[in-house]
């Protein structure tokens, strides 16, 4: 009877750290997600880092979802200086989802500040050419 005790006991804890942990994670992803449209200055960077790692880690998402994660996370980083992790969430992006735009653009401002011009304008093209598909579409930005 104690051993049946003991196994429920830690079942309820089982869930309830899953609750917990679910809850927590509604709150990283709005955080993460939550910029998109906004002045990314609202909150401080260390935030929307831990909140956009949350959400990439949670495997819960995918494509255009993932690709806006790893941009508003790559942002955050060029915001603290950590110019080389920024770096490498745009790539992450643009792996993601080909068609987001957003990565593109801000990949293209990385490689100008390292001056690898003919990069950045590579970039910035293909960015102008998917910006221009997506206000066809109507779709927003970030």
């Amino acid at each position: 009877m104690m051993r049946m005790m003991a196994g429920g006991t830690t079942l309820i804890a089982a869930v309830l750290l899953h609750e917990a942990v679910q809850a927590e994670t509604k709150q990283e992803c709005t955080l993460c997600y939550e910029r998109t449209g906004a002045p990314l200055g609202l909150e401080p960077p260390e935030l929307l880092i831990s909140g956009c790692t949350a959400v990439i880690q949670s495997g819960d998402r995918s494509g255009h979802e993932l690709a806006m994660a790893f941009t508003v996370r790559g942002l955050s980083y060029r915001k603290t200086f950590l110019f080389e992790f920024a770096f490498e969430d745009f790539n992450k992006a643009i792996n993601v989802d080909p068609a987001y735009a957003p990565a593109f653009r801000h990949r293209s401002n990385m490689y100008l500040e390292r001056s690898e011009i003919e990069r950045a304008r590579q970039d910035f093209d293909q960015a102008a050419r998917l910006e221009r598909r997506e206000a066809e579409l109507g779709e927003e930005e970030l």
